[in-house]
């Protein structure tokens, strides 16, 4: 029972020490609002300075606080307060930020120039032109023509109807290979040939037969094809004076110029693109 009440009384002490202390007993601590406004260093240079988004101004450089408690000197002006602007006034606008650096002048503008004639020839329209009634000659000359102007144009050469039809056999690399062919001929039957000894491409070919319809010679291959004679060829013929037509197809003024010149006997006609 000792016990309990020693520990009654001290938890009783320490209640009234803690209640001292929350009052403000024990420590010197300010009084309140009053106190407070009492104790603090030069109130008079205190002022109020409204919202206008700058900076207050410095002090005076020459204001200086002499110590605690301590008023300003006598005789020196007071500073007067900073005015307050109007009400409903609106504030002063704040300074225009510096302007930048200018454009550039080492940056070229957009190049809108007009692209030449000469660059656009990708996009000319194409032509055909066919020059008919040429001789062997005068297609040889267009063709050298074109040729050594660089003309980006196609030439395309059509002979006219062919005045006879020769069934041959091609040109054999020997005379033992013209004797093997002339043994397969006579086994399949075919008794008419010809050899042609001298004939510059058509040297050491075999001659079959010479034939005025087309139609006809191609029966005669088909005959022969039959019996088992091989490489049969069929070869138009045409007379030494048949004229020839040449299609040109490229640029209108590539084709324009290969047949600037002419020739004589000759005349141009317009042909299909699409060959």
């Amino acid at each position: 029972m000792l016990a309990v009440r020693v520990l009654f009384v001290i938890l009783a002490i320490a209640n009234g020490v803690l209640f001292a202390y929350g009052r403000g007993v024990l420590t010197a601590a300010p009084a309140g609002e009053p106190d407070r406004k009492a104790r603090q260093h030069m109130p008079e240079r205190i002022r109020v300075v409204p919202d206008t988004g700058r900076e207050p101004a410095p002090a005076p450089t020459g204001a200086t606080e002499s110590g605690r408690g301590d008023a300003a000197p006598s005789g020196a002006p007071a500073e007067a307060p900073q005015a307050s602007p109007p009400a409903g006034a609106s504030p002063p606008a704040p300074a225009a930020p510096a302007a930048g650096p200018g454009p550039r002048s080492d940056v070229s503008p957009p190049n809108t120039a007009v692209i030449p004639a000469a660059l656009a020839r990708g996009t000319e329209a194409s032509r055909c032109a066919a020059v008919e009634g040429l001789s062997r000659e005068q297609a040889q000359r267009l063709s050298d023509l074109v040729r050594a102007r660089g003309l980006d144009v196609k030439l395309t050469e059509r002979a006219s109807e062919a005045s006879s039809w020769w069934v041959h056999l091609p040109p054999q690399p020997d005379r033992k290979a013209v004797d093997r062919r002339l043994e397969e001929l006579d086994r399949a039957g075919v008794k008419e040939h010809f050899v042609i000894a001298q004939g510059g491409q058509n040297a050491l070919s075999i001659s079959l037969g010479l034939f005025r319809s087309q139609q006809t010679a191609q029966g005669f291959v088909r005959r022969l094809r039959e019996r088992g004679v091989g490489d049969v060829l069929l070869t138009p013929r045409h007379a030494d004076n048949a004229r020839v037509t040449v299609e040109l197809r490229g640029p209108g003024s590539a084709v324009q110029t290969a047949i600037a010149g002419g020739f004589a006997g000759a005349r141009t006609t317009t042909c299909a693109l699409g060959r």
